[in-house]
């Protein structure tokens, strides 16, 4: 498992045409290869799709969820909801459709030519997956149309509630596959996650399964039974999860360590002098024993706390979730557990030893080994739903910002307070942001479709409340 990572998606993104640019002819370079074998590409959609729910988005969903505050530069504008139509042209283009759905696409192509339904398992999971997390951070996106190169460059939008089946459907497609015969060509080396393991990769299908079934619970209440299903189905704890290991160098590392390396102190966690933030204290209040793997605290010359609160510091090896080398799981073992409380609480059950668990499990995550009556400390003899969601914005710091966001939009929980001094250019009404604008580059190359998405959500604004997500 020892690849470059960035090479190969270097490689792969060279061979590939986003979803709406518009070149009409190309240039035949005999020194560049016109064809690429699966076991290069299945890793470079691996690397990418990790990238993509740990980079940019994850980022400004930390953000907009008060884990971060910006300190400098375009930070402070994010912090007051300044998040306008280029922020996230790079992840659209190039991430998304350049990246690992069009790997993902090539490989399902060539999978089915070649007898080797387990790469083909694997990029229909991780394609369906990447399908589900950008349709929950905007919306509508072209998701039937798209990936079709010189065929069409200026794909339609298909409605976000369309896309959630169609990709859910990948997703079983998928576990299909891995559950069936091997073929003539495996996967080995080459999965970065899981080393070729079919079974592995079924558990993890299902795992992404109850995931989205709980984004959409409020537009069908017995989700949260067949997520319980789909629960059982699922890897049983940290060692099956799907992690993927980042590099130790400035072009294979974990990206909050990046950003940590090559903007220094452009985003922090608080800055009590001037009343921002309230993560870092948050954890403090609650005696969190993650609080020292999570914040590291300025101290005056006396040994006293600051208020000045940092998420970085390369010097620091208690910041897990910073370090170059940080692994991310596209899905926890603690995120099951949480999944797992609140269908149970959804269904008539009773969540709470799922509840204590998935702290527990976050826990172990951390490598915190002597807090063992912290679980019980903290979840109370009535569980309930507001209780669950609040405990996951803890324990999802660091590893699944995109779906503490998406908890919060889908039920109102935690109880966090926008910020007072927002910007009203792109959020009006200045509520916690329900979903990014299209991308400017779109909107330029692509403008009719992007407009009738517009026009059938209602409106393309931080505040327009997404279909998935509505009450």
């Amino acid at each position: 498992m020892k690849f470059v990572k960035s090479l190969f998606f270097l490689l792969v993104v060279g061979l590939t045409v986003q979803s709406c640019d518009s070149f009409e002819e190309t240039n035949t370079d005999p020194s560049r290869p016109t064809d690429v074998p699966l076991n290069l590409i299945l890793p470079a959609m691996q690397t990418q799709a990790a990238y993509n729910q740990s980079a940019n988005p994850a980022r400004l969903a930390g953000i907009v969820m008060q884990y971060y505050i910006g300190f400098d530069a375009q930070q402070v504008a994010y912090t007051k909801y300044t998040i306008g139509a280029d922020v996230f042209n790079n992840y659209w283009r190039f991430g998304l459709y350049a990246g690992s759905l069009k790997d993902a696409e090539v490989i399902i192509a060539k999978a089915q030519e070649q007898d080797a339904p387990y790469y083909e398992g694997i990029a229909e999971i991780i394609q369906g997956m990447e399908f589900l997390e950008a349709a929950s951070q905007f919306g509508d996106i072209p998701y039937t149309e798209a990936l079709m190169g010189a065929e069409n460059f200026q794909p339609g939008f298909t409605p976000m509630l369309e896309v959630y089946a169609g990709a859910m459907a990948q997703i079983d497609r998928g576990i299909a596959l891995l559950s069936g015969d091997a073929g003539t060509i495996q996967p080995g080396g080459d999965d970065l996650i899981f080393g070729g393991d079919a079974s592995l990769w079924v558990k993890t299908g299902n795992a992404l399964k109850a995931r989205y079934l709980m984004h959409l619970i409020n537009r069908d209440a017995g989700n949260a039974s067949k997520a319980l299903d789909a629960i059982g189905n699922a890897f049983e704890s940290a060692a099956e999860q799907p992690d993927f290991a980042y590099g130790s160098s400035q072009t294979d590392n974990n990206p909050l360590a990046k950003f940590g390396n090559e903007r220094p102190n452009t985003l922090i966690v608080q800055d009590a002098s001037t009343n921002q933030g309230s993560f870092g204290t948050a954890l403090q209040d609650r005696n969190d024993p993650r609080t020292i793997k999570y914040v590291e605290e300025a101290l005056d010359e006396d040994g006293n706390g600051t208020g000045f609160f940092t998420y970085f510091n390369s010097a620091n090896p208690d910041l897990i979730w910073a370090q170059n080398t940080s692994v991310i799981p596209y899905i926890s073992y603690v995120e099951l557990k949480f999944l797992e409380a609140e269908a149970l609480e959804r269904t008539g059950g009773d969540g709470t030893d799922a509840l204590k668990e998935a702290i527990n499990a976050s826990l172990a995550l951390n490598g915190i080994t002597d807090a063992e009556d912290f679980a019980e400390n903290q979840v109370g003899d009535d569980t309930d739903i507001e209780e669950i969601i609040t405990e996951a914005y803890y324990a999802y710091y660091g590893i699944a910002h995109l779906q503490s966001w998406t908890n919060y939009r889908r039920t109102g929980f935690p109880n966090i307070t926008p910020v007072s001094d927002f910007d009203t250019s792109f959020d009006p009404s200045g509520i916690i942001p329900e979903r990014w604008l299209y991308p400017v580059s779109e909107i330029n190359l692509n403008s009719a479709n992007v407009q009738a998405a517009i026009d059938r959500q209602g409106g393309n604004l931080l505040d327009d409340e997404l279909a998935a997500f509505a009450d």
